[in-house]
């Protein structure tokens, strides 16, 4: 056998003892190490000294310490360590005293041989305890079917462990979800089963299959019962055991009845054999003469263990030592010709507090004289356990109704209300006396009532029929959407009422409308970028050709004039795509760690000439507000365009607030914009004016391009659609408060990052003659219209430019080449190849070669081919041929340099 190794801090004063000790675990397996101590300084130096031990042995009695401070000690420290006390001689009390502060067990010195058995356990239950402490919450349900449903359901994991109960389990068992989560279902002691029974039940479960049968289990109070249990097994999507849901019914009654049935004729032959309770006979002095077998058989002991004893000192019924005084008097009193009937506490066998009930009267000879008492009684422990147990189910419902967040109501065939708990008088703003002089036709939307009266009649008929949604009407008017069950109430079999649950699903719905309208925005985002994104290509040829024309065209040419025309519709078309790309969430946006209130300051001074004389601007800007990662120019931009809307909304003038915050998102945030993680730190930009407001029914319109309640020629309707998608791209949420005639508030939120800020990056040089050099440069783009403009552009600089298509004919254009390339300029999102694969396959053939990305819109492409990274050299069409000549001799001058 292989020697279980085990490391033991051992508090004894006597080196014998722990020798003795040391020498059973040894017998047992155990391969022991340990370290003694005597002193409490000693103990306390070893147990903070970081030292590994697997167990605390601790005498009781030490000379200048004892084991209770020294679990009190071990306690304090909240370190997992079982420990287990020794003593020579160590009383119940004490013992108990020991367990209820945390000692995992006991036993005396000289009953060594208990030790390993003792240990074995106490290691045992520890590493549960840390098992069930890693186990994860692995299972999130419908809670609330579950706990509405009328039987025990339990949920374990492949191990077994308990995951989750339901309140009918709670009340089933006594047993708490916190007391329950983390345990075995060996927690409720089951019955004595044959190792078969388990067996077949766990290799039934754990081959997927449903195993039912009958479990007897007891209760956290001691009782027994015995359930009726299905356990079927929960499957992944690899169609691997998860976990197993067992669902529990209480048959004890049902049960029990029908062995009463099947034992009733027997029982009536035995029934002078075998009382239910006890007949003893006893002298005037207590001293039991004769006893029946039931009690002695319940207790297991036999008669002549408890003939000639006192009634209050036998093991059979053991008494505390006034419930001794007490029985004596009433065995005095009834030898005196009284007859006293009380109830007796003894502790049984098995140390279980019974109550029975019991007679005592005097029992005279033939001449009357008192010669012996006779008792009689019988136990009725189950009866006031169930009597107490009916009371605390009773309150226990009464709890439940009333404490429950949902509406829990009832009424009548003819729709009387009956009753409602504290949350329907929350919700409806009704008082409990004013409902129930209600009908539910008083308080059902009216367009909701035919519905509530036919599922009522569909009950009556006896058809399944499942949850629905209707309005309720509150008290102050307010419409309440709520999702309803209901059941018949019974009277003598007979439907007499309705009792229902109705649960507020007002703020679900709202997020179920918020969902659908970030799907339409999203949808129409997806359209707008790609839109913008073939604009873009168009965009760059019409003002790359422009530009290239009116470099040609001397000055006071006849056609100059047209050229710088088209030249500047093409630029105001793309700041439309540019803002088609921001609502769409494929702008490329410069994102920088930065201080939202220097932005803020910044834009101020544009804001005063933008906004007008009859508006007062007022910044109320947190000193301590945290910074944000975010594009520096697309920040302005927000600002921008909610300042011109908040304008636009106060033609007679009025006030415009910009302030800024610190905000920690909490469930409330995340019900208006789902988008939005909560117990996150967001940083608050609120945008105020005091203007029309806006009406509830344009509400839901106004991120969506194109939407304007403006006037013709007075807005793009891309303000708001432009802001809704910079928020979004940078990882933010929006929220819109406002009331007609009073204002409007646009309460944007960025993710606050704890980050220095960023330095500003570089900027081109001012505009000039366009540089020019000699170097080969491979141009590889799909769109014909941009790869002919690049390369007369390129061309034009005196570059040697091989064009090519795609990425496939560049590398085959390559292989041709005696030359080498010098630069290679490519889109990044193309058929077949993408520019970052075509670049990564290219640096291979010519190692360091500079390359230039280019594209119409940074979408998930170009996330994946990493071109945003800080060190890849990229440019955003529609670009102006003087960024694209002097990005070109950048790079190349760069290489020649490093060269």
């Amino acid at each position: 056998m292989t020697a279980k190794p085990l490391s033991i801090l051992f508090l004894e004063d006597t080196p014998e003892d722990a020798e003795l000790a040391l020498a059973a675990l040894g017998e047992a397996g155990y391969e022991c190490d340990s370290v003694r101590v005597e002193t409490r300084s000693d103990f306390l130096a070893r147990l903070d000294s970081g030292e590994k031990f697997d167990l605390i042995l601790s005498d009781y009695d030490l000379p200048t310490f004892d084991g209770l401070s020294a679990l009190g000690l071990v306690v304090e420290s909240k370190v997992d360590i079982p420990f287990i006390l020794l003593s020579g001689t160590l009383g119940d009390e004490k013992a108990t005293e020991s367990l209820k502060l945390g000692a995992a067990d006991y036993t005396l010195k000289d009953n060594l041989f208990r030790l390993p058995f003792i240990v074995e356990r106490a290691l045992k239950d520890a590493e549960d305890r840390r098992r069930r402490k890693r186990v994860a919450r692995e299972i999130k349900l419908q809670a609330v079917a579950l706990e509405s449903a009328a039987n025990a359901i339990v949920i374990t994991d492949v191990d077994g462990a308990i995951t989750w109960v339901n309140a009918a389990f709670t009340a089933l068992t006594g047993y708490s979800s916190e007391e329950s989560v983390g345990q075995n279902p060996r927690i409720l002691k089951s019955g004595k089963h044959k190792d078969s029974f388990y067996k077949d039940l766990w290799e039934t479960v754990m081959a997927g299959k449903v195993w039912h049968g009958e479990i007897v289990n007891r209760r956290k109070d001691g009782t027994t019962y015995i359930e009726d249990q299905t356990i079927t097994p929960v499957f992944n999507e690899a169609g691997e055991v998860t976990n197993f849901t067992a669902i529990k019914q209480d048959v004890t009654e049902r049960r029990r009845a029908e062995e009463l049935i099947r034992s009733s004729e027997k029982q009536v032959r035995d029934i002078l054999d075998n009382i239910a309770g006890f007949v003893m006979l006893l002298d005037t002095k207590g001293i039991i003469l004769d006893v029946n077998g039931t009690p002695l058989d319940q207790a297991g002991v036999k008669r002549k263990d408890v003939i000639g004893k006192e009634i209050g000192e036998t093991d059979a019924w053991r008494y505390s030592p006034v419930a001794q005084r007490r029985i004596r008097e009433t065995v005095r009193r009834a030898a005196a010709g009284e007859v006293i009937a009380e109830d007796f506490y003894p502790m049984m066998a098995n140390n279980e507090i019974a109550t029975v009930f019991s007679v005592f009267a005097p029992l005279r000879d033939s001449r009357g004289k008192i010669v012996k008492v006779i008792g009689s009684g019988f136990d009725v422990t189950e009866r006031k356990r169930a009597e107490e147990e009916l009371l605390k189910s009773e309150e226990r419902y009464r709890d439940l109704v009333e404490n429950a967040h949902d509406i829990i109501y009832s009424h009548d065939l003819q729709g009387n209300y009956t009753s409602i708990n504290e949350a329907g008088e929350r919700i409806t703003g009704y008082s409990r006396d004013e409902a129930l002089r209600m009908n539910i036709t008083d308080t059902i939307a009216p367009e909701f009532v035919g519905t509530a009266q036919e599922m009522l009649a569909s009950k009556l008929r006896g058809e399944e029929s499942s949850a629905y949604e209707l309005e309720i009407l509150a008290k102050n008017g307010e419409r309440i959407s709520v999702e309803v069950n209901t059941k018949l109430i019974l009277q003598d079999g007979q439907p007499a009422g309705v009792q229902g649950i109705a649960r507020d699903i007002t703020g679900r719905k709202q997020m179920e409308l918020q969902l659908r309208q970030a799907q339409k925005l999203e949808s129409v985002g997806r359209l707008a970028g790609g839109i913008a994104h073939d604009f873009n290509n168009m965009l760059t040829a019409i003002n790359g050709y422009s530009d290239l024309t009116l470099r040609q065209l001397p000055d006071g040419h006849k056609l100059r004039r047209n050229i710088e025309e088209i030249k500047k519709a093409g630029e105001r078309s793309a700041l439309l795509t540019n803002q088609l790309l921001a609502f769409s969430r494929r702008q490329l946006l410069q994102p920088q760690i930065i201080d939202i209130n220097e932005v803020i300051s910044d834009t101020t001074a544009l804001l005063n000439r933008v906004i007008g004389e009859d508006v007062k601007l007022v910044t109320e800007l947190d000193p301590n507000v945290g910074r944000v990662k975010a594009d520096k120019g697309q920040l302005s931009q927000i600002i921008m365009n909610l300042s011109v809307n908040a304008r636009d909304a106060m033609p007679g003038g009025g006030r415009l607030t910009i302030s800024t915050g610190n905000v920690r998102v909490d469930s409330e945030y995340v019900r208006r914009d789902p988008g939005l993680v909560p117990e996150l730190d967001y940083v608050r930009l609120s945008v105020s004016d005091t203007g029309t407001g806006i009406k509830e029914s344009d509400r839901q319109y106004i991120f969506e391009p194109f939407f304007t309640t403006k006037a013709v020629g007075k807005g793009t309707g891309l303000g708001l659609a432009t802001v809704y998608g910079i928020v979004k791209q940078s990882g933010g949420g929006i929220n819109v408060i406002t009331e007609v005639q009073v204002g409007t508030t646009f309460e944007v939120l960025f993710p606050r990052v704890s980050e220095e800020r960023s330095h500003p990056s570089g900027e081109f040089a001012a505009p000039g003659n366009l540089p020019i050099g000699a170097e080969t440069i491979l141009l590889v783009e799909d769109e014909e219209l941009v790869r002919s403009l690049l390369k007369e552009l390129l061309e034009s600089c005196g570059y040697t430019v091989i064009a090519a298509e795609n990425g496939e004919e560049a590398l085959a254009v390559c292989e041709q080449l005696c030359d080498p390339v010098d630069l290679l300029i490519t889109d990044v999102v193309m058929p077949q190849m993408g520019g970052r694969e075509l670049a990564e396959r290219l640096g291979k053939i010519l190692p360091g070669l500079p390359v230039l990305f280019v594209s119409g819109y940074t979408d998930d492409a170009l996330v994946r081919e990493s071109v945003l990274d800080a060190d890849v050299n990229f440019i955003q069409k529609p670009f102006t041929l003087e960024v694209v000549s002097r990005k070109v001799r950048e790079l190349l001058d760069d290489r020649q340099q490093a060269g």
